[in-house]
This record gives structure tokens, C-alpha cells and sequence, in this order.
């Protein structure tokens, strides 16, 4: 379960030199739980969300995917989603919201709640890196197993949070964003999911 984003030389001048737009792919940016007037300095950009529910409440924003499902990049039933997504900054066509253009400060971090050591945390490198135009950073890969066990299967869960910074003189100067990355169980279970489950 190893959730590390590798940013290689290949991959930054893949983000700096095609810009944003290039860079869309099958992704949607899906917005954040922050403030509307700064909700588009950072957002969290998901691959292939066909199929996935978002439900965007004061605490975070609930981004749930039932297993097996199109939204699971997978592509198996197996007790475990697995989400693949990356940062954006500068996000143009936001509603009430007008991109800095350039940031002070980005920070970005992010767990798989009930794993334990190295393979819980998500890793999102290359992040100081992203603090000037409409660019994103490198995809990482967040595997996210169910809770109980085959017989109850509950939902799990990956947290990602996201800490931007304008440079000094732009209002507001901060957002704040939290998502939920939520593997829900398939209606009716999987044929075979053993060893997937966590307490």
C-alpha cells in the first residue's frame, strides 16, 4: 500500500511547460470545503469520478466511491478502492472565487484512516514546487480498504488536506480545504475480498 507521488524531472516539465489546460486528461477538479472568495487557489484534481458521489459539507468535502464501481481505478471488487488524484493551483471559471496567480505557501498532506506506518500516509511530492500559474502537480495513488470483514464490510476512508497561502496584499489570503476519500461497500459484496479489511 504504498502511496507515494513521484515527481521526476519528466513530470515537472510535463506540469510547467503544457500549462493547465494540457494537463486535464479525464480528471475533474472537484473544489474544496473552503471559503468561496479563495476556493479555487487549491483543489484537489480526481481521475475518472464516473460513478462517484460528492457531497460537499462544512467539513470537508465527501468524495465516496462504492467498490468496484467505475470510480474505483481498480477496476475490481476486492474490499479496497483505489483513488488516483493530485493537486491544482490558480483554478480558472470558479464561481465568486479570482485565482491569485501566484502563492506564498502551498501544503498539502493526507492518510488512509486505520493503516498504520508508512503505508497509511499519502505523499504528495513536489508540492513546494507548485506556487506560481494554473498548474498541477504529480498523480499519486491512495489505496483505501474497507473496514470490518467480509461478512460486515464498512466503509473507509483516506483524509486529504490542502493549506494555501496568497502572497501578501491579496484578500482573502488564505484557503483551507479538507476531502474525504470514501470506499463504500458494494451492494451485496464481493465475490472474493479477503485480506483487504481493517479494523
Amino acid at each position: 500500500m504504498g502511496l507515494v507521488g513521484k515527481w521526476t524531472a519528466a513530470t515537472a516539465v510535463a506540469v510547467f511547460g503544457l500549462g493547465f489546460g494540457a494537463m486535464r486528461a479525464a480528471a475533474d477538479i472537484v473544489p474544496g470545503n473552503g471559503k468561496d472568495d479563495s476556493n479555487c487557489y487549491a483543489d484537489l484534481d480526481i481521475d475518472d469520478t464516473g460513478g462517484a458521489t460528492i457531497e460537499y459539507e462544512t467539513k470537508s468535502t465527501v468524495y465516496s466511491c462504492v467498490d468496484g464501481s467505475a470510480c474505483d481505478l481498480d477496476e475490481t471488487c476486492n474490499g479496497e478502492c483505489k483513488f488516483h488524484f493530485r493537486v491544482c493551483i490558480n483554478v480558472p471559471d470558479r464561481e465568486g472565487c479570482t485565482p491569485p496567480g501566484t502563492l506564498e505557501k502551498l501544503k498539502a498532506k493526507g492518510s488512509v484512516t486505520g493503516v498504520k506506518g508508512s503505508g497509511g500516509k499519502i505523499v504528495l511530492e513536489g508540492i513546494e514546487e507548485l506556487l506560481t500559474g494554473t498548474v498541477c502537480g504529480a498523480f499519486v495513488d491512495a489505496i483505501v480498504p474497507l473496514k470490518g470483514n467480509e461478512s460486515n464490510p464498512k466503509s473507509g476512508k483516506a483524509k486529504v488536506k490542502l493549506d494555501a497561502k496568497a502572497e501578501k496584499g491579496v484578500k482573502p489570503r488564505k484557503d483551507k480545504d479538507k476531502y474525504d476519500l470514501v470506499c463504500e461497500p458494494a451492494p451485496g459484496g464481493c465475490p472474493s475480498a479477503s485480506g483487504a479489511f481493517v479494523d
